[in-house]
């Protein structure tokens, strides 16, 4: 499986791929959603189980490799939250789909947000017999920080008392929802966010689309890959649209067009949007020195900080929210309160 090093993160393969023999038993890539944390376990994971690798890279031609990329390797297990499949690619859902135990049986059941104990106790099993192929074992945990209390504690026994070769590739962007114990025992590698400039360029290297549009979309703080996902879904110009409207009415947020944005785009994306443009105004206001610079922006200090929590808190609870549609329609009345002061 041939590695698709994205340019930001060249650096950081090279660290880890120099000397990748000696990779540690557990890893932890940390980073901003869509910044390609996925893709870089995923390429870790292919040098890993790679019979013939060359140059810090897989050869994408044994059998493994093979096996990897078409159909399910036996040594390779990908494990990640139901609700996360629309953002997996066809080689993580196939090897993702065994261990959604909670699905099997339960077709009309809302896809869960965790990562329960039994798909850890399974993968402990897994790992506990001998590798089948190469002799090494990968287990790639995508957005771990979405293990429940007891996955994260079974887990920690693969953790301290690892087999030989086995390895544990785990990603988040939220590594404080880890428990301590769980990223004590991994190696941080810190993904960067590319910069402006850079994202631009690789969208535009990879999808026509227009300048203007193309910088309005960076400008959501969003990571490249996540807007490439709406670029793809055709959402892009709703998104562009979001940042145009939030930006231009500034207190005045619309809770029913903040509640269709969430329709057309999802609510984590919409929050994590909002939240930006906060951060945005929050970093040009301690640029100007100003305490309340209401003539620029609209929002005073006070209001950006208490709004920039008040929507990190919303992106933290939603995922657990019995009611969705009532818990946005909450943060968003709040929200349009804060700014409004």
């Amino acid at each position: 499986m041939r590695p698709k090093t994205l340019p930001w993160l060249s650096l950081t393969r090279s660290r880890l791929t120099n000397d990748w023999r000696n990779l540690p038993h557990g890893l932890l890539l940390a980073g901003p959603e869509g910044v390609g944390k996925a893709q870089l376990a995923m390429d870790l994971a292919g040098l890993l189980l790679c019979a013939s690798p060359s140059e810090e890279q897989a050869c994408g031609q044994c059998s493994s490799c093979h096996l990897l990329s078409e159909t399910i390797h036996p040594d390779f297990h990908v494990l990640t939250s139901e609700a996360d499949e629309p953002v997996l690619d066809s080689v993580q859902l196939t090897h993702a789909e065994r261990y959604w135990l909670e699905r099997k049986g339960a077709s009309t059941k809302k896809p869960s947000e965790q990562i329960g104990v039994d798909a850890i106790r399974a993968l402990n099993e897994a790992l506990a017999s001998t590798a089948k192929l190469s002799g090494a074992k990968v287990a790639f945990i995508r957005n771990a920080d979405k293990l429940n209390r007891n996955a994260a504690n079974a887990l920690l026994k693969l953790l301290e008392e690892p087999t030989p070769r086995t390895y544990l590739i785990l990603t988040s962007a939220f590594t404080h929802r880890l428990p301590v114990t769980v990223r004590s025992r991994c190696a941080r590698v810190a993904c960067p966010v590319p910069s402006l400039q850079e994202t631009q360029e690789w969208l535009n290297d990879r999808h026509a689309i227009d300048t203007k549009l193309a910088s309005a979309l960076v400008r959501t703080g969003m990571g490249p890959l996540s807007i490439e996902r709406i670029i793809q879904a055709g959402q892009d110009k709703a998104l562009a649209s979001l940042v145009d409207q939030v930006k231009t009415q500034l207190g005045k947020v619309n809770l029913n067009a903040m509640l269709k944005f969430c329709d057309q785009l999802t609510p984590n994306i919409v929050l994590a949007v909002l939240q930006s443009i906060v951060e945005e105004k929050f970093r040009a206001e301690s640029a100007l020195g100003c305490r309340a610079n209401t003539t620029e922006t609209g929002w005073s200090r006070e209001a950006l900080i208490r709004s920039y929590y008040l929507l990190g808190d919303a992106r933290e609870r939603l995922s657990s929210a019995l009611d969705t549609q009532l818990s946005l329609e909450s943060v968003f009345t709040e929200f349009e309160k804060v700014v409004s002061h």
